[in-house]
Order: structure tokens, then sequence, then C-alpha cells
């Protein structure tokens, strides 16, 4: 199997198996540096562990987006689009798109708060950030989202 191959199979495991969808045009992107870092740091792990860890990883994510986003209707702030960057088995980025009149809110500094509670909780087992954008009722471009690795997309937040 070519690292291409497996890099689609890995991306397509953890869209069969969380919240997350793959955006239609990343077949081929996927960060290896979770398999290759663990290499380089002389960890003999697995890949199968490596990547059960990984889906543990991207379901406690979606289900943090999820109650997150439960937080984030009690002060009434809307999420148009939810996507996720891996950038290793350890560290994510999740990309948040709010309706721009929103970003300029003072909701956004609460929503900002609560992102950053829900980073905390998770320190100590990855790497967890959130970003905002905002949107303009368009929806966020899926290429740009892909140029910047944000490859999957949560299944309950689409555009």
């Amino acid at each position: 199997m070519t690292p291409a191959t497996e890099n689609k199979a890995i991306i397509e495991k953890i869209a069969s198996a969380t919240a997350w969808d793959k955006y239609k045009s990343a077949d081929l992107l996927f960060p290896a540096d979770a398999v290759l870092h663990a290499f380089e740091e002389g960890k003999k792990i697995e890949f199968e562990t490596l990547l059960d860890k990984l889906l543990e990883n991207t379901n406690k994510i979606a289900q943090d987006v999820s109650d997150l986003n439960s937080e984030f209707l009690t002060i009434k702030f809307e999420v148009t689009r939810v996507s996720l960057r891996i950038n290793s088995i350890s560290s994510f980025d999740v990309l948040v798109g709010v309706r721009e009149e929103q970003y300029l809110s003072d909701e956004f500094s609460k929503a900002y708060h609560l992102a950053n509670k829900i980073e905390e909780k998770r320190k100590d087992e990855y790497s967890l950030h959130f970003t905002f954008a905002p949107d303009s009722g368009g929806g966020l471009d899926e290429d740009e989202l892909i140029s910047e690795q944000f490859i999957l997309s949560h299944k309950n937040f689409k555009a």
C-alpha cells in the first residue's frame, strides 16, 4: 500500500467512525506526521495503536464541539461550520465558522472563553486549539479550508 493510499484509508476510517466527514476534494491530504513523529521519537508503537488513539481523540473532539455548541446556543451564538485539522496524533486545530455579525458582537467574547475552557480541559490529553472565522453568508470556501489542511468537516455543522 502506498503512503497516499494509506492516508486516504486513515481519513476514510476517521470519517466512518466519528462525527467528522472528509471534504470531497481532500482525497489524498493527511499529515502523516503522527506516524513519522512516533518513530522519530524512538517509540515503537504499532500503526493500529496509533490509529485507535487518533480515532479516540477525534471522537472526543467531536463530542467537545457538540457540547460547546450547546453552550453557544444558550448565549444565542450560531455556528455555521466546524472543520478539523489533524497536526499529529496529539495536536488538533478546530476552525469554527460563525455569522459575520456575531463575530463582531459581544457574544463572541463569551464564545471564545467557552472554547478556551475546552482547550484547557483537554491540555493533558492533547493539544487542541479553536480558531473562529467570520462567515459572510456564502459559507467558508472548501478549497481554502483544504489548502490550510482542514480536511474534515463536522457532520452536524455544514454550510
